[in-house]
């Protein structure tokens, strides 16, 4: 399904709350910040005019970043200032020597978490060769005892060694939540849907049972009235209670088919059958003009789908009908197989004008269609989709403007996904 793509760089969401996030973690560390430059004063001699003027330019960047539109990257930038500056701060009061080289760690881990793993990479390399420059620019100081600077080199090794594991293993992690994130959403979509479907049910098999007392009356007595007719108007009557008939018949296939339930038949479990079968089982309920419409793709004979036969064959008839009525009239409507990463992608192409991206995005709610009044009841998308995610397959919509192709992705194996 197609959607409207954010302008490169521009901020999502997501990156927006981050942003915000971020934000606030560093007003509070520089608060501390300063209050540590401070507090040091008290105890040792140290550069605190240069030291708080480093805070101050930090601050700045926080007050500019709040203040202007966000952007992707601006996350990045200010954690990259972080540690530039941090490394100012650490070339000023002892160099590698200053126990607060450990913060580095603290910004890689803030990277890992509001950024993506490439501007975590970035921001990982530019703490391992600040810290790195320290060495060469901010000796050790020479009360030290001797060998301090290979116990200091040690430290820069243990850095990157632990620079990399945090970053490594934060990131995954969050790849991690976010991967059971999207799952959870899906699980809550294909849990609303089932729960639509079950309603509908149940709704469909109230008014089937409603409704077939009066049916059933009514085409009894349409027979009655065809055998009983005078012969001087046969022609014009038998007519009419021709179309009677054929609606009653027509409005209890519609019944029918919402009772089902999803587009399951009862009884019918799924299992491994040939996608050719389920194409039969559909030419069978279409009028001969309509296959003469299909233009049909090879069939693989020793393909196997895990699905109900006849629920499959009743989807291919949806989407197939779907694509007769947005076609011209008699133009013909393409029916493919192709297999793919463990499916069967069943695509059925029309050759209409398209739909618009709005249409797209809302194509499969109940109740929702683009046809004229009587011409339809929007409930085929849905329930073909709803059929789909029993068995572990999907429906994918994609469309342009010579068309809207619709693709069944069905499970060549028994596991359900």
């Amino acid at each position: 399904m197609t959607g409207v793509l954010p302008e490169p760089g521009a901020a999502t969401a997501a990156d927006g709350v981050a942003l915000r996030w971020l934000i606030q973690v560093r007003s509070v560390a520089l608060v501390g910040q300063a209050l540590v430059v401070l507090a040091a004063r008290l105890f040792v001699e140290t550069p605190t005019t240069l030291l708080l003027g480093l805070t101050a330019f930090a601050a700045a960047a926080n007050v500019w970043a709040s203040l202007r539109r966000p952007f992707r990257e601006l996350p990045g930038f200010l954690l990259l200032l972080d540690t530039l500056i941090l490394t100012g701060m650490l070339f000023l009061t002892g160099g590698a020597a200053n126990p607060f080289s450990i913060l580095y760690l603290a910004y890689i881990a803030l990277a890992a978490v509001v950024l993506t793993a490439r501007f975590t990479a970035v921001i990982a390399l530019a703490a391992i060769v600040c810290y790195g420059v320290l060495f060469v620019i901010a000796p050790a100081p020479a009360e030290h005892v001797h060998g301090f600077d290979t116990h200091l080199r040690g430290m820069w090794v243990a850095f990157v060694l632990s620079a990399a594991l945090v970053a490594f293993f934060v990131i995954r992690l969050r790849a991690t939540l976010e991967e059971r994130e999207r799952e959870l959403e899906l699980e809550r979509a294909r849990a609303s849907r089932n729960e639509k479907v079950a309603a509908l049910v149940t709704l469909a098999a109230g008014a089937a049972h409603e409704l077939a007392t009066p049916l059933g009356t009514i085409a009894l007595v349409a027979g009655e009235l065809e055998g009983e007719i005078s012969k001087a108007a046969a022609g014009e009557i038998e007519a009419d209670l021709g179309l009677i008939r054929s609606e009653i018949a027509r409005c209890r296939r519609i019944l029918d088919d919402l009772a089902a339930g999803a587009g399951a038949v009862p009884g019918e479990r799924p299992s491994m059958e040939s996608p050719r079968a389920a194409v039969e089982l559909c030419f069978e309920s279409l009028t001969p003009a309509e296959v003469d419409r299909v233009v049909l793709g090879a069939i693989d004979p020793a393909l196997r789908v895990f699905a109900p036969p006849r629920a499959l064959g009743q989807c291919l008839t949806r989407l197939l009908r779907n694509a007769f009525d947005a076609s011209t009239a008699g133009a013909p409507v393409d029916l493919r197989f192709r297999t793919a990463a463990g499916f069967l992608e069943v695509v059925v192409a029309d050759r209409g004008v398209g739909m618009s991206p709005q249409d797209l995005r809302r194509a499969g709610d109940p109740f929702w269609t683009t046809k004229p009044p009587g011409k339809g009841m929007g409930l085929g998308l849905f329930l073909v989709r709803a059929t789909l995610d029993q068995i572990g397959g999907r429906l994918d919509l994609a469309s342009s403007p010579a068309g809207t192709n619709a693709t069944m992705r069905l499970p060549l194996s028994g596991e359900v996904a």
